[in-house]
């Protein structure tokens, strides 16, 4: 039976559980903001998530984020990633970390984490070669939550999901597939809960839109920069989410992103095919 989308936001209006924003987020910010130089509170602040700590040195470590030496201790990485990179490297992977790891028929958590990981990397490096600084860290934000809607799925409709995958095929994009069994995608499902976390508008459009980022009225930078950075990292990734193995690049992002022509964009997105595989190697657990 194919579900409604309406019956599903029914079902999650009624979840009383849903994912909070994480206490250490809340107070990593405080402490960052309130009293920066503080290394050694901080880093016992982060200290009380050991997953957040492998992660944001995970992230230290990245040959995208460019650090000329290697990261050992979270309070190096503090010290070197600068204010504005570590607020939003922790709200990332801190509002990623709120669901507690369930298993789920063919869902690997851990090729979901690189892939997050991955495409907030490359979206905030792709921000870099294009000259969006000021959007690099929302990109990379957007590019680490942008499936968070695949980890709703998978904890608070299991038994749905499995159905999705079960009939799955090369013929119907998983996303429509989605659609179809469920009444909604990832996409819809990622929005609503960033709209419960009342997170920015800018964010919520590059999970609501990061397959089709240029529906009217949606048209912005960092949702196309998502949608580049995703289609990247699935372009040359070994280990892809199946939820994404059927994604198009949407070629109009050339005008938005300010590509001179489409050769122009497709050397930009071999430049990205060795450091890819080294990056994702890079993200431990």
């Amino acid at each position: 039976m194919i579900a409604e989308k309406s019956n599903i936001y029914s079902k999650l209006d009624k979840i009383q559980n849903l994912p909070a924003i994480p206490e250490v987020m809340f107070d990593a910010i405080k402490t960052i903001k309130t009293e920066p130089g503080k290394v050694l509170k901080l880093a016992e602040i982060i200290g009380k998530d050991q997953g957040l700590v492998t992660k944001i040195l995970s992230v230290a470590n990245s040959p995208l984020y460019g650090l000329l030496r290697k990261v050992t201790n979270l309070e190096f990485a503090i010290m070197v990633m600068g204010s504005n990179d570590l607020e939003n490297i922790i709200t990332a992977i801190s509002l990623s970390n709120s669901f507690n790891k369930k298993s789920a028929a063919n869902f690997d958590d851990k090729i979901y984490w690189k892939h997050s990981m991955s495409v907030g990397l490359v979206a905030k490096d792709i921000c870099r070669n294009l000259g969006f600084i000021d959007i690099s860290g929302e990109a990379f934000v957007g590019g680490m939550l942008h499936d968070i809607g695949i980890q709703l799925f998978v904890k608070y409709f299991p038994d749905e999901y499995k159905l999705v995958f079960d009939n799955n095929n090369s013929e119907d994009p998983f996303l429509q597939k989605e659609i179809e069994m469920l009444g909604m995608s990832h996409q819809d499902m990622g929005s609503y809960l960033l709209n419960k976390w009342e997170l920015p508008t800018s964010l919520i459009q590059c999970i609501e839109n990061h397959h089709f980022p240029l529906l009217p009225d949606k048209t912005n930078e960092l949702v196309a920069v998502v949608h580049l950075a995703d289609y990247v990292v699935n372009k040359y990734c070994t280990a892809k989410g199946v939820w994404d193995n059927d994604i198009k690049l949407d070629k109009s992002i050339i005008s938005l992103l300010d590509f001179a022509n489409d050769e122009h964009l497709d050397n930009f997105i071999t430049d990205y095919s060795e450091v890819i595989a080294d990056t994702v190697s890079a993200i431990s657990f």
